[in-house]
């Protein structure tokens, strides 16, 4: 494995690791809060975006941000800036969603199917 897909891997396990320990902060938070925080902050630290000037490589997007804002004389990070905005909604909203989807209870039913109120044997 080389270096660069080593890097990945370790940047990959942190955003991992790091939503882990935010998903334990939040415990008693409710779902549809919590998924977009935990879905934005895993978008935040993966979302890859190009290294100006290092054609053909990439890093995660904030470090990218950060550094092209305030490290660079002529820095240019709008690209960085761009993407971490799309990962971070996209990554909310796709959260949002499966927490909505697995979260939501099942249909319950007509209450006559359950045993609920007068039944047909009672008359």
């Amino acid at each position: 494995m080389s270096n660069y897909a080593l890097a990945w891997v370790v940047v990959v396990s942190f955003g991992l690791g790091g939503a882990f320990v935010l998903h334990r902060l939040l415990y008693h938070t409710k779902w549809l809060i919590k998924a977009p925080v935990l879905g934005a902050t895993l978008a935040m630290f993966i979302a890859a975006a190009p290294v100006p000037r290092f054609e053909g490589h990439f890093a995660p997007a904030f470090i990218v941000f950060v550094f092209e804002l305030l490290f660079q004389i002529d820095g240019q990070p709008n690209t960085a800036g761009g993407i971490l905005l799309l990962a971070i909604v996209f990554g909310a909203l796709a959260a949002w969603l499966v927490a909505f989807v697995v979260r939501k209870k099942p249909d319950q039913g007509h209450p006559a199917e359950q045993g609920v109120g007068p039944s047909r044997s009672s008359r």
